[in-house]
């Protein structure tokens, strides 16, 4: 794998449009089991809708930003980690890693929903030291949503510092 170097910034740090944009772009990608029609219908203005919900719940969002672009996207909703998504054009090149270090660095003990399907983000969250805890819930069509607990950190992560 190629690493780039990764800038987490909020999302008042990056153009909305742009987070938005990757959100649904990297949806789109992930979310192909759905009908092509409502595979199509998430656009930027769908994606951005949905941000803007999360954050009046008192949800954190962040942008990786790469090369000046958004390359991913990862908010925080309490302790869980939600909407981690790279944008499918810059996958592969560290962007999930910086992401969820990022995240799970905010929280004492950081926990997230993976759904079945998606091995490659269960790779990811292994590797960071995520594990099943054997919830689970009914998400779409026989699909599940595993819930997944993080390693539990002191507060003493460097926040500010993540990149790649």
């Amino acid at each position: 794998m190629t690493r780039v170097k990764v800038d987490i910034v909020t999302s008042q740090e990056c153009d909305f449009s742009a987070i938005a944009g990757c959100y649904a772009a990297s949806w789109r990608s992930s979310h192909g089991f759905f009908p092509a029609e409502r595979v199509a219908r998430f656009d930027a203005a769908a994606g951005a809708g949905i941000l803007t919900e999360l954050l009046a719940q008192g949800g954190r969002l962040w942008a990786a930003k790469v090369h000046g672009r958004c390359g991913g996207i990862v908010c925080l909703l309490g302790d869980e980690i939600s909407k981690l998504y790279v944008h499918p054009e810059a996958q592969n090149l560290g962007i999930g890693s910086a992401l969820l270090a990022h995240a799970s660095a905010q929280v004492h003990t950081p926990r997230l929903h993976v759904l079945t399907i998606n091995l490659g983000a269960q790779r990811l969250y292994f590797r960071h030291g995520f594990r099943f805890t054997g919830n689970r819930r009914p998400f779409y069509e026989g699909i599940m949503e595993l819930e997944m607990i993080g390693p539990a950190h002191s507060g003493k992560v460097p926040l500010a510092t993540i990149s790649h």
